[in-house]
């Protein structure tokens, strides 16, 4: 069974698990520290993970934008990355994402994000920005204190926020 994500095939696993079922077999996408964790047990019926790259994906998509912007068709319509799969017999040799799954807070990243800022509203200065909040077992910050800093960094920047109350 393919699942879309890491995620998604811990959660058939252990739905599987539930419901005493071992005959499947499961593969996914990301190549995530959680995955890792399931490789490692040696007991999953997760078999492999096709890896995923976020800063590569982002840096190349990055260079991808300006590109465009500066009026440069891009030479391909599309753009693939090669994914290494992950197994646990292969393990040892993955280098993984950071302890962020390849997210962190707003502002302590590796991409330039004022630049990306700067360019979409270049190409449109009405774009709405949505702040995604991935979770991670290592992460150092909950969601909230990651969308708090995430906030002050764009503040900083001169950003606004729709509303003067905080939620939670």
């Amino acid at each position: 069974m393919f699942a879309i994500n890491d995620p998604t095939a811990i959660g058939a696993q252990l739905a599987a698990k539930q419901l005493n079922r071992s005959e499947f077999i499961f593969t996914a996408v990301d190549g995530a520290p959680d995955i890792e964790k399931e490789f490692a047990s040696g007991t999953s019926m997760i078999k492999a993970s096709a890896s995923q790259d976020p800063y590569v994906m982002a840096g190349q998509s990055l260079t991808m934008a300006a590109d465009v912007l500066a009026g440069k068709k891009p030479a391909e319509p599309v753009v693939l990355l090669d994914p290494k799969l992950i197994t646990a017999d292969n393990l040892k040799d993955y280098k993984g994402w950071e302890h962020f799954a390849g997210y962190c807070p707003l502002g302590e990243g590796k991409v330039d994000l004022k630049a990306i800022l700067d360019m979409v509203e270049g190409a449109n200065p009405n774009a709405n920005i949505m702040h995604e909040l991935d979770g991670s077992a290592n992460a150092p910050y909950t969601p909230l204190q990651t969308a708090q800093i995430g906030k002050a960094y764009l503040q900083k920047l001169g950003y606004t926020f729709r509303g003067n109350s905080s939620s939670r």
